[in-house]
């Protein structure tokens, strides 16, 4: 069983985090873009959404955390953090179809043609969008 610790590296096998001994092995894994990146997704020119697999837990043994997802918009961005593969890839979906509902939202009030609701309440804050 791999024991889960906050200060070890991590590299992928398959899917899945496994602890890393060897520094230099450990570098030579996270200098390979297709080694760490788990998704990358463009909304037009408002929003980029891209997971990654960290090499590190930035979680606790409890709660492991070593993927995540940000979206990156206009004005600032926000994440999503997982513990495993396919987590990381369902914060990825679900902050991708958010994303591209926000963008299509906010193209139709950019042209005048939103014929829905005005967002109320929508403020972003450094690492978050609230809503």
């Amino acid at each position: 069983m791999n024991t889960i610790r906050s200060n070890q590296r991590y590299v992928l096998k398959g899917y899945s985090p496994v602890a890393c001994g060897n520094e230099e092995t450990w570098r030579d894994f996270m200098r390979s873009p297709e080694n760490v990146l788990v998704a990358h997704d463009q909304i037009g020119t408002r929003y980029t959404i891209i997971t990654i697999f960290l090499g590190f837990n930035s979680g606790t043994e409890s709660r492991p955390v070593f993927f995540q997802t940000s979206v990156i918009g206009q004005t600032g961005h926000t994440h999503g953090e997982a513990a495993d593969w396919d987590q990381a890839q369902n914060n990825h979906r679900r902050n991708l179809k958010g994303s591209r509902l926000l963008a299509q939202h906010l193209d139709s009030v950019d042209a005048g043609t939103s014929k829905s609701f005005k967002p109320v309440g929508i403020t972003s804050h450094p690492n978050e969008i609230h809503f």
